[in-house]
Parts: structure tokens; C-alpha cells; sequence
């Protein structure tokens, strides 16, 4: 989440909740857990992705942390539920 949110690309596996926050191909990479040819060949591949390529795939991936794991956002979200209860 750090490196999404400061626009470093992300590879990792498939992972608990790691797939709610990287969505495959879109905010970064995913490869299945515990698959180092997997890995290996995502990176190998991500290796050569042209910058014009990549840049959306940032782009999102930023967005995606400051929208949906915002802590202000998610304090007023709590608050929100706790006035319904």
C-alpha cells in the first residue's frame, strides 16, 4: 500500500487481502503465492513495460489508496455507521 501510495509499481502474490487492494493489471501485478517461476516471469515482463504503459497502472494504484484506505475518509465512514446504530 506505501509503495502504491507513492507511485512505485507493485508485483505481489496472491495473498489474503492483498487482491482487494492490487487489482490485477490495473493497479499493479499479481502472481500466486508461493510460485517463484511465476515471479520470476512477472518480473521478466514488467521489465519491459514502456513508461507510457505503466503510467495509468500508477496513476490507479494511487488513487485507489487514497480513495479507499484514507483515513479521513474511513473516520468519517466509522462515524457514519456508529450514528446508524
Amino acid at each position: 500500500m506505501e509503495a502504491m501510495a507513492v507511485g512505485i509499481p507493485v508485483v505481489s502474490t496472491v495473498h489474503s487481502g492483498i487482491p482487494e487492494l492490487v487489482e490485477a493489471g490495473k493497479s499493479g501485478w499479481l502472481v500466486p503465492e508461493n510460485d517463484a517461476q511465476a515471479l520470476a516471469a512477472r518480473l521478466a515482463e514488467f521489465s519491459r513495460i514502456d513508461h507510457d504503459t505503466l503510467e495509468p497502472v500508477i496513476t490507479r494504484a494511487r488513487e485507489k489508496v487514497a480513495q479507499d484506505f484514507n483515513q479521513q475518509v474511513i473516520n468519517r465512514q466509522l462515524a457514519s455507521l456508529l450514528q446508524t446504530m
